[in-house]
């Protein structure tokens, strides 16, 4: 079985716009890795593993902030993805190159424009637009 990457994009909405990817070597937009989140002490529990019982082999674990459950196929196609988390909403999901799965998460949702007077209009015209997606997402979602 081919292993899954899994990175989480966080679209907050207080991100700062005025951030541009200059560099050649890098595949995403510099905001994009400045907002990416690689997930780390991850626990595999499959479906069928019978022999598996979270009472004796797990141990509470106080870390655990966030859950992945990632849904295949037979033939380990990805179907789905949720994530559980007090802190984050997931808003979609993508299924990338060799594997790769990454998320757009949402950890905030301020209402206010940090310093919005010595801000450009196409960043702020950039942030209302991100705002209105999540917001679309969040209610599509319900």
């Amino acid at each position: 079985m081919d292993l899954f990457t899994i990175i989480a994009v966080d679209e907050s909405a207080a991100e700062h716009v005025s951030v541009t990817a200059d560099k050649a070597d890098c595949s995403y937009p510099e905001r994009t890795v400045q907002n990416a989140m690689f997930l780390t002490n991850v626990r595999y529990i499959f479906e069928d593993d019978e022999d598996y019982n979270l009472d004796e082999r797990t141990m509470v674990d106080e870390d655990v902030e966030n859950v992945v459950v990632v849904d295949l196929d037979e033939f380990l196609n990805l179907r789905s993805v949720e994530l559980i988390s007090e802190r984050f909403q997931m808003l979609n999901y993508s299924l990338g190159t060799e594997n790769e799965i990454t998320l757009k998460v949402l950890s905030q949702f301020p209402a206010e424009v940090e310093n919005a007077e010595n801000r450009g209009l196409d960043e702020l015209i950039y942030r209302y637009r991100k705002q209105n997606r999540a917001l679309q997402y969040l209610i599509d979602g319900l």
